[in-house]
């Protein structure tokens, strides 16, 4: 007996398990969906009725004087077949199923009509406390009813306003109907059930209240609110609290502060007094932040007893307009949402459906239209989402963030829509199944583990997560929520593919080895492509344009690649680089953007080589905080702002730790040629920077600036300014030509240059406004430039013409040791470290050095080292000698015809007593030990004589 006990137990749990999963899918392949909008109509009499259709209802709301009418009308809705297999690319809009004549029979109040109507009866506040109290105030009222099943109390045609609490109902059981009254403009809420049951709250109008228009709380059983017209109070048109089994259906809940609807539980510690067993069904909500929210409806039940026909809240045949979010659930589960109606407007930021940890929910069988994103989920898990149809959403039909293990089965995309994928790690990305949705018509291709894939011309979107070798290859991916979604994957080839219209283009999260080629993205609604986390990626021989917002975005990526690629009139930025590394972009073209046609933010190791920034809204190129970061051989034209803006980019932490702007042509922006805010080390050279709308060159607050070689020419600001906090700057080899509408005349109009930091250098740059004699034609003005500001700086050494007439090997500066310095040489200091400031070759040239040193004050040098390129060298000095006569002298060299030297100006010593006293006391003991070793020698020649003479003799 009892192992068939045993035996049954078993068979029924796994009898409920095959339920669980089968019965939905029976569900599903029997419905169609009825999908209806609200529609306006007008009678043919001269007073407009405007009928208000509601989905799943034949009960309109009707604006009219009149007491009765009969309107016909065609409701024309739009069903989905229950075969999706059918559908096919040539489907590309709602299909006109059915027609269906609903006849209206029965008037509903309108707000206005209330406002005005002389049947209603001013009443002071209501307030019943307990089922006594109930009989007693309905005796005195006059209000029909007994309080039974079959003939309730009645409280109808009042009109309330001013108070607290309009009308409170609390600890009553007993039957009553709340009808046809105007509840407006009370200081709290208009109707309070505290702990009631089996009451009927039909077509009132609640209008205006400072708090809810209706609140429940424990009010559980038989409590139906219906028909009732609720708007424009400041808190919840609908507020329950731990109320169960309770209806809200035909309602028209409109434009109130909070929110539509609120069904909250409560949670203390870990114990959940829930809200469920509630109806929502018929209901018009339009117009408000939240049109039902639902908090800890009910916690989820562990996955082996949980069954989808176990909901506990119904929302069914609703239409839902112009709200921000029409359905929130958080921390709720057991809620099914079947047969509604979503609507948006063009241009909103509207969502449908919003789960926010919540699991174990259905969206069935419902139609959203117009919406920024249909149905979202965050951090929710098993969740059913079938038979649904999508249309025109701006960005995304489902958005999956942290979602993992959710069930999306037979839901139809159309224009704009499709399902996002967002997470950070794999198994966010991990779903129970997608099969058989479909976008415009085209099947969406969800594959997850696999290897070795060939895809192609075929698919209406693309999402693939852990796949390893794939190839994704003509096709054509337009109007969906992302075309290519690769998860986690390695080893991706997209070739030869058109993306367009959708609201991301490519995307690869935490991917490596993607390889991107002969692609176009276009028109995306956001991002064109978008790579983050992801490692070693090469976008190659690609069109982007048309983007709202940018065309390539890297976050947190390393190792990319961008090469021979157009980026233009995207809406925000061309690209744009954030904490990502090692970025290479080359032979490209970025123009008509309608910010910077690159930005980068705390990035590290940018380079440009090659490119073209054209046209562009705010700068060409603009470094955050990102160094290293090279700008070689670029084109940046005509951009609003500036050429190039740098700020923070370029501290002393490494040799490495700057930004180089070299061999660009900088011309025609509309404020700066380049601006270089707190950026420190940078290297500008051999740069042409022109015809700026102001600056030419602006530092501020930077150190340590290299700027060589470059012609500013013809810019209507000042040609370099640098800034109070700006310091040890070298300005050297520059042509300053006509800046600051500088003509042929000394001084015409403004400086060329301004200097009120310390330190600066300025030497052998040609000014164009300085046209002094160079007497002995040597080519340098025999008179010093004045440099303008508080510095009082000059160029001693103004050259007569532009640098590229001059070959001039600008002289070293030792810098180390200085002057009167001793420097003692010990076991602990052996090593003199001298260093210079470095040469310059007005033509580039390579320069090394040669060192020498004299200990006797310059009368004689002796070679250190030669052809040596670094500008610090450590002489062991253990092996000289003690004076206080050594010089030192640098030497440099263009390898060419050209040869430049410095001297130290004035001696230093060298105590060297320490190993003098070594090198004394070793030669000392080498003399002893010589002679012990001859006489070692001598005694051994003896011996060995002596031993010979023996044997010589005879004598053994």
């Amino acid at each position: 007996m009892s192992r068939r006990k045993d035996f049954m137990i078993v068979f029924r749990f796994f009898f409920f398990l095959i339920l669980v999963l089968i019965l939905p899918l029976f569900n599903l392949e029997k419905t169609t969906v009825p999908i209806v909008e609200p529609l306006t109509f007008s009678n043919t009499t001269s007073r407009q009725s405007q009928i208000r259709i509601t989905p799943g209802s034949a009960k309109f709301l009707v604006s009219s004087r009149e007491n009765s009418q009969s309107v016909k009308v065609q409701l024309e809705h739009i069903s989905i077949s229950d075969s999706m297999k059918n559908i096919n690319q040539n489907v590309q809009s709602d299909t006109l199923a059915s027609s269906t004549d609903f006849v209206f029979e029965e008037r509903y109040f309108n707000i206005f009509e209330l406002l005005n109507d002389s049947a209603l009866t001013p009443h002071e506040p209501i307030i019943i406390d307990g089922n006594v109290q109930f009989e007693e105030i309905a005796r005195s009222e006059g209000w029909n009813g007994t309080g039974s099943l079959n003939d309730p109390y009645v409280i109808t045609n009042l009109n309330i306003s001013g108070a607290n609490d309009l009308i409170v109902i609390k600890n009553t059981n007993v039957y009553f109907l709340l009808v046809n009254n105007y509840l407006h403009h009370g200081a709290n809420r208009a109707l309070v059930l505290l702990n009631v049951t089996n009451g009927v709250v039909k077509n009132n109008i609640l209008l205006k209240n400072v708090d809810d228009g209706i609140y429940l709380d424990q009010s559980t059983e038989n409590v139906v609110l219906e028909n009732n017209t609720i708007s424009s109070n400041q808190g919840y048109g609908i507020n329950l609290f731990k109320s169960l089994y309770n209806q809200i259906k035909n309602n028209y809940i409109l434009n109130n502060l909070q929110g539509g609807v609120l069904l909250r539980g409560e949670k203390i510690g870990g114990q959940l007094d829930p809200v469920g067993e509630i109806n929502i069904t018929g209901n018009v909500f339009s117009n408000q932040s939240v049109a039902i929210l639902i908090q800890h409806a009910r916690e989820p039940v562990p996955d082996f007893l949980y069954s989808p026909l176990a909901d506990t809240i119904i929302i069914a045949n609703n239409t839902f307009q112009d709200n921000e979010v029409a359905i929130h659930l958080q921390w709720s589960s057991n809620v099914r949402i079947i047969q509604d109606t979503f609507i948006g407007s063009e241009n909103d930021t509207k969502k449908g459906v919003l789960l926010w940890e919540s699991d174990y929910n259905t969206v069935n069988e419902s139609y959203f239209r117009q919406l920024t994103t249909s149905i979202y989920l965050f951090r929710s898990k098993t969740n059913w989402i079938n038979g649904n149809f999508m249309k025109s959403a701006d960005k995304f039909g489902v958005f999956l963030e942290e979602s993992p293990s959710n069930y999306l089965f037979r839901n139809y995309f159309n224009v704009s829509a499709g399902i996002y994928i967002d997470g950070f790690k794999v198994e966010h990305y991990r779903q129970a199944s997608v099969v058989e949705n479909f976008i415009n018509g085209w099947e969406l291709l969800y594959v997850k583990d696999a290897s070795n894939l060939r895809i192609g011309n075929g698919y209406g979107e693309i999402i693939l997560v852990n796949v390893t070798n794939a190839i994704i290859e003509q096709e054509s991916l337009a109007n969906v929520s992302v075309g290519i979604l690769l998860a986690y994957s390695s080893d991706v080839f997209i070739q030869s593919v058109q993306v367009s219209g959708n609201n991301f283009g490519l995307v690869a999260k935490q991917s490596r080895g993607v390889f991107i080629s002969n692609v176009n993205v276009s028109s995306s609604l956001a991002d064109s492509i978008r790579l983050l986390n992801s490692i070693n990626v090469t976008i190659k021989d690609v069109r982007i344009f048309n983007s709202c917002n940018y065309g390539i975005l890297l976050n947190e990526s390393m190792m990319i690649r961008v090469e021979n690629v157009v980026i233009e009139d995207n809406g925000n930025a061309g690209m744009f680089i954030w904490h990502s590394e090692d970025v290479t972009i080359i032979d490209s073209q970025i123009s008509g953007n309608e910010r910077d046609g690159i930005r980068a933010l705390n990035a590290k190791n940018v380079s440009l080589m090659n490119v073209t920034l054209l046209n562009n809204g705010k700068n060409g190129v603009d470094l955050l905080n990102t160094y290293p970061a090279s700008i070689e051989n670029a084109t940046i034209f005509d951009n609003g702002n500036d050429g190039v803006y740098l700020e923070d980019s370029g501290t002393f932490l490494g040799t490495n730790s700057y930004v180089r702007i070299l061999f660009s042509h900088i011309e025609r922006n509309g404020n700066a040629g380049v601006i270089l805010n707190q950026s420190d080390k940078a290297i500008i050279d051999q740069n042409y920077i022109a015809s700026q709308g102001n600056a030419s060159v602006l530092v501020i607050n930077s150190e340590s600036i290299r700027f060589f070689r470059n012609n500013l020419n013809g810019n209507d600001g000042i040609g370099l300014y640098l800034d109070s906090e700006t310091k040890d700057a070298l300005i050297i080899f520059n042509d300053f030509i006509d800046n600051n509408n500088v003509g042929t005349n000394e001084r015409d109009v403004g400086p060329q240059a301004i200097d009120d930091g310390t330190e600066n250098v300025f030497d052998y740059n040609f000014w164009s406004d300085w046209k002094k004699t160079d007497q002995n034609r040597d080519g340098i003005i025999d008179s010093s430039y004045q440099v303008q500001g508080l510095a009082r700086n000059e160029d001693p050494h103004p050259l007569i013409s532009s640098v590229m007439n001059h070959h001039i090997l600008r002289p070293p500066n030792l810098i180390r040791p200085s002057p009167g310095d001793v420097f003692t040489v010990n076991k602990y200091q052996q090593f003199l470290e001298i260093s210079w400031f470095p040469a310059f070759d007005s033509w580039g040239h390579e320069v090394t050095y040669a060192l020498y040193y004299s200990m006797n004050g310059g009368t004689a040098w002796e070679l250190i080292i030669r052809d040596i390129t670094v500008t610090t060298f450590l002489w062991n000095a253990t092996m000289l000698s003690s004076s206080d006569s050594y010089l030192l002298r640098v030497v440099a060299s263009d390898g060419r015809n050209l040869e430049t030297m410095d001297d130290m100006s004035a001696t230093f010593s060298i105590d060297a007593s320490y190993y003098e006293s070594l090198r004394n006391e070793s030669a000392s003991k080498g003399v002893i030990f010589e002679g012990f070793l001859m006489s070692l020698l001598f005694v051994a020649i003896f011996s060995i004589l002596r031993q010979r003479l023996k044997k010589e003799r005879g004598v053994s």
